[in-house]
């Protein structure tokens, strides 16, 4: 039974969290026993995996992705939650945080992939795009930080190669936008 129960909650691939046990997580950081402490979410998605898919096939990609979230543990604290949602979209939850706190963790995920990964004598070379959202500012329900931080991720796949956006910085932008115009 525990190991079926085990089953449930983790990635088969990478061995970390999947996204029911990242929404079991969200669901204690913003339930009611949340101390008023900040904490931040991010949202990262590979960029330029599909090539390796499509040039080396699913094997050598699946390897990637292990290699990936091993770099992303590295770069983890004990106490964050990283988790692979699906496909080559992770997610990391971070307890305790404020902004700087959660741009300086942002960037040792970019840093996590700033080199090759080498895999069957080929080097790979992925990027990642991560959108953040800080609980409770930018999001107090789990829907809420799952949407903000997606919208944060394309705004930093927009920029291309490896990126870390805010959502904070995305709505600024949409109200200046709007006010210009």
């Amino acid at each position: 039974m525990r190991e079926l129960r085990d089953q449930a909650v983790k990635d088969s691939l990478t061995g970390l969290p999947n996204r029911r046990a990242m929404l079991a997580s969200l669901a204690e950081a913003t339930g009611p026993r949340n101390d008023g402490r900040g904490h931040a979410f991010f949202l990262l998605d590979l960029n330029e995996f599909k090539a390796v898919n499509d040039l080396h096939g699913h094997a050598i990609g699946d390897h990637v992705l292990q290699l990936v979230a091993e770099r992303f543990k590295l770069a983890s604290r004990p106490s964050d939650v990283l988790a692979r949602l699906g496909g080559d979209e992770f997610a990391v939850l971070v307890f305790d945080v404020d902004r700087e706190t959660g741009r300086t963790t942002g960037q040792r995920f970019i840093a996590a992939l700033k080199t090759e990964i080498w895999v069957e004598g080929i080097a790979h070379k992925v990027g990642v795009s991560i959108g953040v959202t800080l609980i409770p500012g930018d999001g107090v329900t789990i829907q809420e930080i799952l949407r903000n931080a997606d919208i944060a991720m394309y705004r930093a796949k927009e920029a291309g190669g490896s990126a870390l956006v805010f959502f904070d910085t995305v709505a600024a932008d949409a109200t200046r936008r709007i006010s210009i115009a």
